[in-house]
């Protein structure tokens, strides 16, 4: 039984993101890899992952200004 706004069965980004903004994500860095392609870098001092890394950072951040707009409605009178 959904719990979450607009009978989402959760509240992930990615939910939403595919769910009211129409989009699916085509990269393959899941949101659960980063912290660890992250310290890898930071111990090894190799990038690595680091550009996957940041490719979904990006994505995230774009996610949810789209969110913003989509879930603010219209502009009301200035």
């Amino acid at each position: 039984k959904p719990r979450h706004g607009a009978g989402l069965p959760d509240g992930r980004l990615k939910t939403m993101e595919e769910a009211l903004l129409g989009h699916r994500r085509s990269h393959v860095l899941p949101g659960a890899e980063a912290p660890r392609a992250w310290l890898s870098w930071l111990r090894g001092g190799r990038p690595g992952r680091v550009p996957d890394v940041a490719a979904h950072n990006r994505a995230d951040l774009l996610a949810m200004a789209g969110l913003c707009q989509c879930l603010a409605g219209p502009p009301g009178p200035v």
